[in-house]
């Protein structure tokens, strides 16, 4: 599968919510999400184990250069016992590096998810995932334009914002 998305950062969520509540359709509100994020010693690829409530997720995200939009090729599968898969890829040669919690507000539009993500310490911000059209679509009927965008990563976030993703929890 490949994934192309923008992000619209530092949103006045209420506002933003207003106005997805005139055009998409809401599927879940504020879901915990803990990922896992590890080193991959042997190539460039994002290896991660994300916890979205009773659901372990294992992916493995590939970058595809792009200058406007941020796309990668998803490969996902889902696993019964997430500590159990963590320490085979230890042994494989796989070190955690971070851990964090996120509260994730979603929404659909045609064929496109639109999530609204908030992570401790971070302000509120939007991820538009669909075909680039469909984003632009988006990215207008939120009264922003594609220059409002950016396809940083969650590591630029963090950097940006200055905090520590090692273990950023809410509740520690």
């Amino acid at each position: 599968m490949q994934e192309i998305e923008v992000k619209i950062l530092e949103i006045d969520e209420n506002k933003i919510i207003k106005k997805l509540e005139n055009f998409a359709d809401m599927i879940s509100k504020d879901i915990l999400l803990t990922t896992i994020t590890f080193s991959n010693p042997y190539n460039d690829a994002s290896v991660r184990l994300r916890k979205i409530n009773n659901e372990n997720i294992f992916a493995v995200k590939i970058k595809v250069p792009d200058k406007n939009f941020k796309i990668r090729k998803e490969y996902e599968t889902r696993i019964s016992n997430l500590n159990t898969f963590k320490k085979q890829l230890e042994i494989l040669g796989y070190k955690q590096l971070l851990l964090q919690e996120k509260k994730r507000t979603t929404y659909k539009y045609k064929n496109s998810k639109i999530v609204i993500d908030k992570y401790p310490d971070i302000p509120a911000y939007i991820e538009i995932e669909g075909t680039k059209e469909e984003i632009k679509e988006i990215v207008d009927k939120l009264d922003y334009t594609i220059e409002d965008t950016t396809h940083i990563n969650v590591y630029g976030l963090f950097e940006r914002y200055d905090v520590d993703a090692k273990d950023l929890r809410f509740n520690k």
